[in-house]
């Protein structure tokens, strides 16, 4: 029984050396076939970051998104393509993902994002086929480069990173969590206007590279004399909720306030309905 347990904990205590820095390949040469197939998987090479850490510490979030992005698009096993010896697949899905994964790390900069695939992926892991314009991976990579992997590393523009940012509310703050179910907008010149042709139904809108807005103010907020120029008003699902605040954060301490009285209303309701149930 004693020999038993001391192999297990020697086993464990060589896990212990890379679970934290990321299995190399200097860590598998005594494993044996059954250990690398249980091992030898992105989740062990490319440890899972602390993605809220780094956009605390002063990443941006679409840096840090890319390199989730980058990380989810790496295969879970190495790829086998025709290669019969096992060794260099493993070797290339170990040093390749190595290779990415600290390249990708040390990003800073929203600019070295756009440049990544130019930068990093192009050079160091495709190769031209014949002189022509087309890639192919490089032998050396084989085991990890795809199509995916390379399309989600060319970003050109933010506009799909800020969309799935928003829609997974990825590393949000409480505070933000909140906010995310609102819009702040301006009204004035330049901005939201009243539309003067608009007559039985009054409107505001705006007009932006991407098209033109429009909100449909009720009631007394439906006059042109209900709104102050160079003020904010507030949106919840395209609906008016309030207007005519003097500062971006007057607003947004509006919708914080809403939000912790709306939860005290709901929290005395609630208490209420159990009083009411135990009687």
């Amino acid at each position: 029984m004693a020999i038993e347990d001391f192999g297990k904990k020697i086993g464990g205590a060589k896990k212990d050396l890379w679970k934290h820095r990321g299995l190399g390949i200097s860590d598998v040469l005594e494993m044996n076939d059954r250990e690398k197939d249980m091992y030898i998987k992105k989740q062990n090479i490319w440890i899972k970051p602390d993605y809220k850490k780094m956009v605390e510490e002063g990443l941006s979030k679409r840096v840090v998104y890319f390199m989730k992005m980058m990380r989810d698009a790496i295969p879970t096993k190495p790829l086998v393509r025709g290669v019969t010896d096992r060794n260099m697949v493993e070797k290339s899905y170990i040093d390749t993902i190595k290779e990415i994964r600290d390249t990708t790390l040390a990003l800073k900069s929203e600019e070295e994002v756009t440049d990544y695939f130019k930068t990093i992926i192009k050079p160091r892991f495709l190769e031209a086929i014949d002189g022509s314009r087309r890639l192919s991976v490089k032998e050396n990579a084989l085991a990890v480069i795809d199509n995916k992997l390379v399309k989600q590393s060319q970003v050109t523009s933010f506009f799909a990173i800020d969309n799935k940012i928003k829609k997974y509310q990825f590393c949000y703050t409480d505070e933000e969590k909140v906010l995310s179910d609102y819009n702040i907008c301006k009204y004035g010149s330049g901005h939201y206007q009243f539309d003067k042709g608009s007559v039985d139904q009054p409107r505001l809108f705006q007009r932006t590279r991407y098209g033109t807005t429009f909100v449909y103010p009720k009631d007394d907020l439906a006059s042109i004399d209900q709104w102050k120029d160079d003020t904010y008003f507030i949106l919840k699902n395209h609906s008016l909720v309030s207007n005519n605040h003097s500062s971006y954060e007057e607003a947004k301490q509006s919708i914080l306030d809403r939000h912790i009285k709306d939860k005290v209303e709901k929290k005395n309701e609630l208490e209420k309905n159990h009083l009411y149930q135990n009687n």
